[in-house]
This record gives structure tokens, C-alpha cells and sequence, in this order.
């Protein structure tokens, strides 16, 4: 698979959830063929991304979720450790446990990857995924 001039114009906004990445880069389709796509969140702040994983883990009774979000109102960084990003995946997948549908794991999956893409990170210069997109594109233009 190669990414040609006309996708590389539009990458940034090319945001594939966990399973569809992964059914891509295996080469296979969706089985089902009428999946609801999980619209995924790209809050602009570390703050938003917590409040919007807080407000959905509470809804629908997720204290789990809730606890792995520590409030970021004063330090602006997270209390709970952030690991590499597998071990951070897995983490989330145990405690969103059991789910009625890979849609639903997609949402939670989701959430969590919008908190990892706004924490600051050393190995990034002490800074988040989303904000060194955000120079890549001030860089190049768009």
C-alpha cells in the first residue's frame, strides 16, 4: 500500500477507527457491510478530551472509565500514567469489560484515543500528537 500525492493532501482528515485500520491493513472488508460508522472525537485540549470521555463514561454507567480520568482542570496533564500506546489500548478495552458490539468498543476505543492524541508526551518534546499535527500543518500551509 502506498499513500499517493492526492491522500497525502487530505491525511490529516483521513481517520480510520482501530477496526477498520486494522481490517485495512489486512486486507479484508467489513463482514457485516451496514456498520454504523463511529464518528470519532478530536477535542482541541487535553481538558475536552477527559470531559468528553467523563461525561459519556458517566452516562452510560462506566465507573471504570471515570476513574482512569483524572481531573486536568489544575495541572493540565493526567494523573493516570500514560503507556505506550498498546498497553494503553488494552488498559481501556479491560475496563470498558463487557460490550454489545465492536461499534461500541469502537466509541470507547475511540474516546481513549482522543485523550492519548491531546497528552503531552516526553518522547515528543513534551508534546501532544494532535499539537505537532497542528505545526505540520501550519508548516505546510493548510
Amino acid at each position: 500500500m502506498r499513500i499517493m500525492p492526492g491522500m497525502q493532501a487530505v491525511l490529516k482528515k483521513f481517520q480510520l477507527s482501530p477496526i477498520d485500520l486494522e481490517r485495512l491493513l489486512q486486507q479484508r472488508k467489513d463482514p457485516s457491510g451496514d456498520r454504523q460508522k463511529v464518528e470519532l472525537p478530536r477535542d482541541t485540549s487535553l481538558k475536552a478530551a477527559v470531559a468528553r470521555m467523563t461525561k459519556e463514561a458517566k452516562a452510560e454507567d462506566r465507573i471504570n472509565l471515570v476513574m482512569t480520568m483524572v481531573s486536568v482542570e489544575e495541572t493540565g496533564t493526567l494523573a493516570y500514567e500514560i503507556k505506550p500506546i498498546n498497553d494503553f489500548s488494552k488498559d481501556i478495552v479491560k475496563r470498558v469489560s463487557k460490550v454489545n458490539s465492536i461499534d461500541e468498543l469502537n466509541k470507547w476505543l475511540g474516546l481513549a484515543m482522543n485523550i492519548w492524541n491531546n497528552t503531552p508526551q516526553p518522547d515528543r518534546g513534551g508534546k501532544s500528537p494532535f499539537e505537532i499535527s497542528r505545526e505540520y500543518d501550519t508548516q505546510s500551509g493548510d
